[in-house]
């Protein structure tokens, strides 16, 4: 990632990547989401993260409706 990223989203991304179940991955990730900052040079970062996001949350629903 090359934006602007402070050392408090690089750190929750980081332990996003570290985390190994579904709901940890999902809830450092809403913690990254919320600290990028929001400009023009972080759009797609926030976008492309609020998609990952998504994915892990239906796959998750999927899981929960498995078992």
């Amino acid at each position: 990632m090359s934006s602007n990223l402070g050392p408090e989203a690089r750190s929750k991304y980081q332990e996003y990547l570290d985390a190994s179940s579904l709901e940890v991955k999902i809830h450092k990730l809403e913690e990254f989401i919320s600290l990028v900052p929001k400009h023009k040079a972080t759009e797609k970062i926030v976008a492309q993260n609020k998609s990952r996001l998504a994915k892990m949350k239906r796959e998750l629903e999927s899981q929960k409706q498995r078992e």
